[in-house]
């Protein structure tokens, strides 16, 4: 029988105050047991065909702690308070597994005693500096340098921990007693994390400086970190600038290859070494294991607060204007090797790699508005809106001859990454694509025929005019991210018991594909239940929908339509019950309340979906946000 998953948290602490409270600090050490957890359990005979049951065989076990210190004082400047204050907090914790059905301990898998993050791996020796030395170490029976089993100068020299005279990774299913020469190199759990918090203001003039970082972490580069691996990931990946001044040089003047430059971090380039399911750079190894800790100046914000006496004349409450930067600064072990990885989010999937140098410019507006006070009627309102644009001002450094039209060099810029569609001065969300234009119509059947199209299917802009599409006919025709936001909030507080508000909020001036009016699939809408979506026909030339079953040569063109919309949030009512009557029934206070969620949006141009729930990654998805009400009454005794 299945049972309910338990947590058990025991937790020591201690919390102080001290100096008429301008020290204050805090530590807790907690332990964490997690019994009962749904996993699979023993395996079926594979000859009744039925996979193997979940039980509740699972179980962890977590240690941490977590401490804060924090001090807050003020003396005078210029005659005014000048107030500051500093808080540090340090946190860490590891978990290990407690039970797990793993009935031959496979180390792939999880296992008793594991300690959740860490990293099997080879050791090594560094790299071989002569062919002569390759030839005489452990027989390599695991790892494929390209056709050959064996290793040369310029190669990781692994070790053979078990001392049987080869290296080997313990079979198909490594296991705790047998892994060959697989050893526990690292472990991928952030260790000894902290944050520093550092505020200050005076005269209406406010400083905040938030620093974050992770005192431990280890980070393997896997098979598609391509900005760490470049070409040794594939031939045509890329080629960072550290692979041309910190890696082996080779002299193959003789059979006995040897290293000219020893001390040098990339070992010899071998094309797919970091990409096949051998390749001695695929398995974690603890040579390429990296240094994962960082510290990152998180935020500097500077703000000014406007004194309320003036304000107030112009019926806003509170006005403040602040200048914010994010992310302004970052040190890592990490970048002696590579300044292509982010320490934060390494580990978390697919991230974008950092950037040269990216330059944002943005605008933020927050005001809050009291517009009507009279004795049983308050109206106010709040509004907030943003703007933030980007470019890129660099990327890697990479540049490329700039001809004229005689094919003569006039000058020299900086290349775009057309992979990653990052180009030099745009912003990183530009949307560079084949610009539909409309539908092909039945006059102009010709025309389309000379793409090897036909009227119904989607017209796309030939830019050079050669009738072939390619990367030389695409466009920037707007952006993936919004261009700009807004909220608007309004409260009404009537007969000091009632209260309605409603909240608006937009995003504007971002696009997406529209995958349906594509059609390309329109077999399916036979079989399954879905909107009334127009098509192209005769009948019906439109220039939004192409036909059923359209074509496009398999470029990849796609409808763009604007996601733009405005919704109406949520409208909520409220009736506070007088305290005169309660306190009949010994009441402390009563609310009665309704809301509803998701009220209404209009997106003028994104039909079927809601434009806030679509998702890139899976554009043909129909998409939609459910409405909500709620009724409901707080009381307090």
């Amino acid at each position: 029988s299945l049972t309910w998953e338990t947590v058990t948290t025991y937790d020591i602490g201690v919390d102080f105050d001290l100096l008429r409270n301008r020290l204050s600090g805090s530590f807790d050490y907690y332990w964490r047991y997690t019994n009962d957890m749904l996993i699979n359990g023993p395996d079926y005979p594979q000859v009744l065909g039925e996979t193997s049951p979940k039980g509740n065989f699972g179980a962890l076990k977590t240690k941490g702690w977590e401490a804060s210190l924090s001090w807050r004082d003020s003396f005078k400047v210029g005659g005014k308070p000048f107030n500051y204050n500093v808080k540090v907090s340090v946190w860490d914790s590891r978990t290990w597994v407690k039970d797990y059905y793993n009935s031959d301990g496979a180390i792939y898998s999880y296992y008793k005693g594991q300690e959740l993050g860490d990293i099997w791996g080879f050791r090594t020796d560094g790299y071989f500096l002569t062919n002569e030395e390759a030839n005489n170490w452990a027989v390599d029976a695991f790892h494929k340098n390209g056709n050959n089993f064996r290793a040369f100068a310029g190669d990781l020299k692994f070790l053979d921990l078990d001392g049987n005279g080869k290296i080997e990774n313990g079979g198909e299913r490594p296991t705790l007693d047998n892994h060959g020469d697989l050893d526990i190199i690292g472990n991928t759990t952030p260790r000894y994390q902290y944050g520093i918090n550092l505020g200050a203001n005076w005269n209406g003039i406010g400083l905040s400086v938030f620093v974050q970082g992770v005192g431990k972490r280890d980070w393997y580069p896997m098979v598609e970190s391509g900005f760490f691996w470049g070409m040794y990931n594939r031939p045509y990946g890329y080629l960072p600038k550290v692979h041309t001044t910190d890696a082996v040089i080779m002299d193959y003047s003789t059979e006995n290859w040897r290293v000219t430059n020893p001390g040098a971090y990339y070992t010899r380039r071998v094309t797919y070494a970091a990409n096949r399911n051998v390749g001695p750079l695929t398995y974690e190894n603890d040579y390429y294991l990296q240094d994962a800790s960082y510290w990152r100046i998180k935020n500097i914000t500077i703000d000014y607060t406007f004194p309320q006496e003036l304000t107030r004349k112009i019926r806003i409450e509170k006005l403040k204007i602040y200048v914010s930067g994010d992310n302004i600064f970052t040190h890592s072990p990490l970048f002696k090797h590579t300044d292509m990885s982010d320490p934060e989010t390494i580990g978390f999937g697919e991230v974008m790699a950092n950037l040269g140098e990216v330059q944002n410019t943005g605008f933020e507006l927050s005001l809050r508005t009291l517009n009507i006070d009279a004795k049983n009627f308050q109206w106010n309102t709040t509004f907030n809106f943003s703007l933030n644009r980007n470019k890129v001002n660099h990327l890697y450094g990479d540049y490329e001859n700039v001809l004229d039209d005689n094919g003569n060099v006039i000058g020299r810029k900086e290349m775009d990454d057309i992979k990653n569609e990052w180009f030099i001065g745009k912003d990183i969300s530009s949307i560079w694509t084949y610009n539909v234009i409309g539908v092909w119509q039945e006059n102009e059947a010709e025309q389309a025929a000379e793409y090897g199209l036909r009227p119904g299917d989607m017209k796309i802009k030939d830019v050079d005019g050669n009738k072939i599409y390619d990367n030389n006919d695409k466009e920037f025709i707007g952006y993936k991210t919004p261009r700009f936001r807004w909220t608007l909030r309004n409260e009404f507080t009537l007969f000091k018991n009632w209260n309605l508000s409603f909240m608006l909020y937009s995003y504007w001036g971002h696009k997406a594909p529209y995958q349906r009016a594509k059609h390309f699939e329109a077999g399916t809408l036979t079989k399954t239940n879905y909107f009334k979506i127009p098509y192209w026909t005769a009948e019906n030339p439109t220039n939004e929908y192409a036909r059923l079953y359209s074509d496009d040569k398999n470029i990849g063109a796609n409808f763009y339509r604007s996601l733009s919309f405005i919704r109406l949030d949520n409208i909520s009512i409220g009736y506070t019950v007088p305290k005169s009557f309660l306190n009949k029934f010994k009441i402390e206070g009563m609310n009665i309340y309704g809301t509803i969620k998701n009220v209404g949006c209009w997106a003028p141009d994104w039909e079927y979906y809601d434009p806030e729930a679509y998702n890139a990654d899976s554009p043909n998805t129909v998409s939609s946000t459910n409405r909500t009400y709620t009724l409901g009454v707080n009381v307090t005794f």
